[in-house]
């Protein structure tokens, strides 16, 4: 685990964010920041993650970025929403 991943999951800890078993529900724009966010609980968080995202079409981009969050969540067979 890199230096910036123990430093997140033990904020995570520390501050009791994520419990053991718990279901979350990640809202993933389809940006760089979302789409890390999703990885790493991917990888320290494994269980009951399911993605949330809301295309409200106000860019050009915002289809493309929908459809790179369905794939992404497919991919890792992740309920999608």
């Amino acid at each position: 685990m890199d230096e910036f991943s123990r430093r997140v999951q033990k904020y995570i800890v520390k501050y009791d964010l994520i419990r053991p078993n718990e279901k979350l529900l990640v809202a993933v724009s389809g940006g760089p920041d979302s789409l890390a966010l999703l990885h790493f609980l991917l990888q320290f968080h494994k269980g009951n993650i399911s993605v949330a995202h809301v295309n409200h079409s106000l860019r050009t981009e915002s289809e493309a970025e929908k459809q790179l969050v369905a794939e992404f969540a497919a991919n890792y067979k992740l309920p999608f929403f």
